[in-house]
């Protein structure tokens, strides 16, 4: 399983099965993808350029995970 995929499987853990949908709990899914911080923002970042989320900022950190239609069920 590739990093994105662990991300991806951590993102459920984390979301109802309804899309769109929202969830505020960053650092929570961090820690349950047990990716490194750096591996963490990079999978953040291909599954926003997939189109599968968008990342909002606060505080020059990410406050929250805005899941689109198309993210993975």
């Amino acid at each position: 399983m590739d990093n994105v995929d662990k991300l991806v499987q951590a993102i459920k853990l984390h979301i109802s099965s309804k899309r769109p949908t929202t969830t505020y709990e960053v650092r929570e899914i961090l820690l349950d993808s047990k990716l490194e911080p750096e591996s963490f923002g990079e999978a953040l970042n291909s599954l926003e350029k997939s189109g599968y989320i968008s990342l909002i900022y606060g505080s020059n950190t990410i406050s929250k995970l805005n899941i689109n239609e198309c993210f993975p069920k």
